[in-house]
Formats: structure tokens, sequence, C-alpha cells
């Protein structure tokens, strides 16, 4: 009977995942069992497929969650490799004098720390009326001053 039971489970196996080969081999086992003891066994795909159910949602889930592998310090080592402060490197360049001929204009570079201070703008109100300085940057064809904007 214990080849019975493997050959029961196989063969659910088999239908669960639809594989050909599982299903031969179940077979295969039923055969050996039949050939040598000649017993009243009812035919094991008809047991199978009575007692298959559909796989359930949580039972997909838990097959999928299996397919996944939990990655090891060791695998994050070497994609993330190694941080260049961590190694002993040598300089290997050497300086042959072969560019001595490429050379850098001279050029007057521009003065950038005296820039001048911006000026306000007068705007007028569209609302109220009143005219406002206020940065250059908010200027608007369509101004309306902080009094107005929060009535």
């Amino acid at each position: 009977m214990d080849k019975i039971e493997q050959a029961k489970k196989l063969l659910k196996k088999a239908i669960m995942l639809d594989d050909a080969e599982l299903m031969a081999m179940a077979n295969q086992i039923l055969d050996e069992v039949t050939t040598s003891e000649p017993t009243n066994v009812p035919d094991l795909k008809e047991v199978a497929i009575t007692e298959q159910t559909a796989p359930t949602k949580n039972q997909h889930r838990d097959m999928d969650f299996d397919s996944f592998k939990m990655k090891s310090d060791e695998d994050l080592s070497r994609r993330n490799g190694v941080a260049v402060n961590k190694i002993n490197r040598e300089i290997e360049f050497v300086d042959d004098g072969s560019d001595k001929d490429i050379k850098t204009p001279d050029i007057t570079l521009t003065d950038r720390s005296k820039r001048k201070p911006f000026k306000k703008i007068e705007q007028t109100c569209q609302k109220c009326g009143r005219t406002i300085q206020t940065h250059p940057s908010h200027k608007r064809e369509w101004f309306v001053c902080d009094g107005c904007i929060r009535r």
C-alpha cells in the first residue's frame, strides 16, 4: 500500500502542475503494483481527479513566495561592490610628456563677486489700485497685492 500512496501523491501533484512526466511516473508505479498483486484497487486517476480541488489564492501565493530567494550578505556585497576608500590602490599613471603641445589659452576671467543689487519695481494692484514696491521676479501684468490676495 505504500507504493499506492506514493503513486496517489505523484498523480495529485502531476494533475495540479499539469506535468506529463510526473503522470508517467505515477502510472509506472501503478503498473508495477497491479502486476505484482492483483487486488481490488480503485482507479487512482479517478480518485485523484475527485479529490483534487482548485488551488486557492493562498496556495498560489505560497507557491510564488517559495520561488523567491533571500539574498545573503555575500550576494549583496558582490552586487554593490566595495567602497573605493576600502581598497589600497596604487596610481599607475605615468606622465611621459607626450601632451606638451596642448596649452590652455590665456583669458581674463569675469569678476562674479560684484553683482549689482536688484532694484525694486513699482507694481499697481489691479483690485485696490495701490502702488507697491516689489522684487522684479514678481512682475506681472495682472498684479494683486498681498492684502487683496487674502480677501
